[in-house]
């Protein structure tokens, strides 16, 4: 099987998105799928941008940057999309001619409604001429009801841009001939929306399991790591560590957005010393950040885009560490693990009770261990070849749905 993996987060790039990218293009190619992975150029050698993301020799793999940047990455201005369109489209048809493609991945949500928006539904175009997989990481089928809650703090200016976005995701489901989410309450909602019979999947971020894990640290050491956002629910976990005791503390990997806030919250708590925040640090440095800490919080907030879009890298990435996790009690979570076996789940924004889980950890290490165990056991399940295996898999059905519309 020969498939093109497209995404519009440039390689290489500081851009959260091209991470995931590499991983999965690896990832199908250890699955045994022919992968070419169609980026846009960031600048500098393609071999020393593989170098860095550790692709110089990856069997079954080819990544090709088929247009540069030029000037600021983002915002972009709308001539860089278009222009990155048309040479995807380009070098598509090429791929098809000489190779004979059999499926296109694409994980950006206009780039995949260009690329569909010659052909009627689920027939092939000029500009893909192969069928498409839409890999939905956001939905935006209402809006009204994704942003209604108040904790979801949501700026006027995105909220404007998924107004635009909501009309070129209705446009994009019912031509997509595969439709693949991270989350199911997300396939949920946007299953209705494509053509009946189109092959659908789940497949969650993944993480790269170590080849062994870190002694544990028995320091009463809290981590969070990940963007600061105030729907991320840091600021319930500030609230928790100020009804710890006094020799508990916290480490807040991430930033700069919002960086300041949260730094005057813990002051206006009392607990500023009880608190190192990190700023950004390098994704190769986040395990060595979590080797130092006893138990890992995913506080997220009870509001629609956490109970039913997001999937949480960092939950991979406290498994990989082999840390006791306490998270909130939402649909994306619960379908992840089980409560007291892989993780504690506790009633979202209650710091009472996140500090009560903490304090429950610390002080019952059968409890300690089991988690440990519990996460440690799910990190096949989490890692990057499984959601290729899963992905591969709906290519393959994407093929055969295909070949018997024909």
């Amino acid at each position: 099987m020969r498939v093109a993996y497209v995404h519009t987060d440039p390689l290489p790039s500081s851009m959260g998105g091209v991470v995931a990218t590499v991983h999965t293009a690896r990832g199908l190619a250890d699955a045994g799928v022919q992968t070419r992975l169609l980026v846009p150029d960031g600048g500098g050698s393609l071999e020393d941008a593989l170098a860095r993301y550790g692709l110089n020799h990856v069997p079954g793999l080819r990544v090709e940057r088929p247009c540069a940047i030029r000037g600021r990455i983002g915002p972009v201005r709308i001539a860089w999309p278009r222009r990155y369109y048309r040479a995807v489209s380009h070098r598509l048809q090429r791929l098809h001619r000489e190779h004979a493609l059999d499926v296109v991945v694409v994980r950006a949500l206009k780039l995949a409604a260009w690329l569909v928006r010659d052909r009627a539904p689920g027939g092939a175009g000029r500009a893909c001429p192969v069928p498409l997989v839409y890999e939905a990481h956001n939905w935006y089928g209402d809006l009204e009801r994704k942003w209604n809650d108040p904790s979801d703090l949501v700026e006027t200016r995105k909220l404007e841009s998924e107004q635009r976005l909501r009309d070129v995701e209705a446009e994009l489901l019912p031509r997509v001939d595969g439709l693949v989410t991270v989350t199911g309450p997300m396939l949920s909602l946007m299953r209705e929306r494509v053509a009946p019979g189109t092959p659908l999947a789940v497949a969650p971020m993944g993480v790269v399991p170590p080849e062994r894990l870190p002694e544990p640290c028995r320091e009463p050491t809290l981590v969070y790591v990940g963007q600061l956002h105030p729907h991320k629910g840091l600021g319930v976990a500030l609230e928790a560590l100020s009804k710890l005791p006094a020799t508990v503390h916290l480490r807040v990997i991430g930033g700069p957005a919002h960086l300041d806030r949260w730094q005057e919250r813990a002051r206006a708590l009392g607990i500023a010393e009880r608190v190192a925040f990190t700023g950004p640090v390098p994704h190769a440095q986040v395990a060595a950040q979590l080797a130092r800490a006893r138990i890992a919080l995913l506080p997220l907030r009870d509001c629609f885009y956490n109970r039913y879009l997001t999937s949480p890298v960092k939950l991979g990435e406290y498994a990989a560490a082999g840390l006791p996790v306490v998270a909130s009690r939402l649909p994306v979570l619960e379908e992840r693990g089980r409560d007291d076996e892989h993780f504690l789940l506790v009633q979202p924004d209650d710091p009472h009770e996140l500090a009560a889980a903490v304090r429950r950890i610390l002080e019952d290490p059968a409890l300690e261990g089991r988690l440990r165990r519990g996460i440690r056991g799910k990190l096949p399940e989490w890692s990057w070849r499984r959601r290729c295996e899963i992905l591969r898999a709906l290519c393959v059905r994407v093929i055969e749905h295909d070949r018997s519309e024909s």
